[in-house]
This record gives structure tokens, C-alpha cells and sequence, in this order.
């Protein structure tokens, strides 16, 4: 597995920001560093928990569609922010 390129001064939040905006589909692994094992993730679609099942819904998106990627314009913690 490749670790991806991280930088230690970055925030928390800009740190899974750039997991995000690095991810490829031979990689998915790396989703660890960004949701704790048993962490949820839940998007207009789906709702789902688990760093399994994280993955799961990232290689079914790979799978589907054709070279989706992540651009993050804006790191704006929130109520429950990272950090």
C-alpha cells in the first residue's frame, strides 16, 4: 500500500482533504487515514459504517463511474469538526 503524500503542518481537516483529493482506486487502503474504524459515512445516497463498508461504497463508486475524482475548494470546520 501506498501511503499518500501527507503534510504534518496541515490541519487535521486539510490533511483528509488531500486523502480525498489523492484518492485512486488501486489505493483505497488509505481511507484509514482519514474515518476511524468504526466511523459513518453518509452522503445524499447512502448512509453507511464501518471502515469496511466505507471502502465498499468508494470501490462501488470507482466501479460505476468513470474517473471520478475529489476537489476540495474549501476546508471550513464545522460543529463537529476534526482537531
Amino acid at each position: 500500500m501506498r501511503v499518500m503524500e501527507t503534510d504534518t503542518a496541515l490541519s487535521p481537516l486539510h490533511r483528509i482533504a488531500r486523502v480525498f483529493e489523492q484518492l485512486r482506486p488501486d489505493q483505497l487502503a488509505v481511507l484509514a487515514q482519514a474515518y476511524a474504524p468504526q466511523a459513518t459515512f453518509q452522503d445524499p445516497f447512502n448512509r453507511v459504517q464501518g471502515l469496511h463498508a466505507i471502502t465498499a461504497q468508494f470501490a462501488h463508486m470507482y466501479a460505476k463511474l468513470h474517473a471520478p475524482r475529489f476537489v476540495v475548494s474549501e476546508v471550513t470546520p464545522g460543529q463537529n469538526h476534526v482537531g
